[in-house]
């Protein structure tokens, strides 16, 4: 399946105002500072954000790339296709399936 990025913004930017990065540079969210562009780039303040994101992504079956603050990760410099979502709060979280 290929990703829409149009479709996936249109589909987002209702519950994420202001917050969607079109071709984020990845490389300023790791402490390497290295990677590519991710086609959609979102920062989650909360648990209700995740699920909403996690359901549209399962819906939609868009890639989605879930990370926290960048210190242990590298990026490809050909980037991310997808959403690249990070995780920017404090609470562990537990999901039942």
């Amino acid at each position: 399946m290929v990703f829409d990025r149009e479709q996936a913004y249109k589909v987002l930017h209702p519950h994420f105002p202001g917050l969607l990065q079109i071709q984020e540079p990845l490389a300023d969210h790791c402490s390497f500072g290295v990677g590519g562009a991710a086609e959609i780039w979102l920062t989650l303040s909360s648990p209700q954000e995740l699920e909403v994101l996690l359901r549209a992504c399962t819906i939609h079956q868009w890639p989605v790339l879930l990370v926290g603050e960048g210190r242990n990760i590298l990026f490809a410099d050909a980037g991310v296709r997808g959403i690249v979502a990070r995780i920017d709060w404090q609470q562990v979280i537990f999901l039942e399936y």
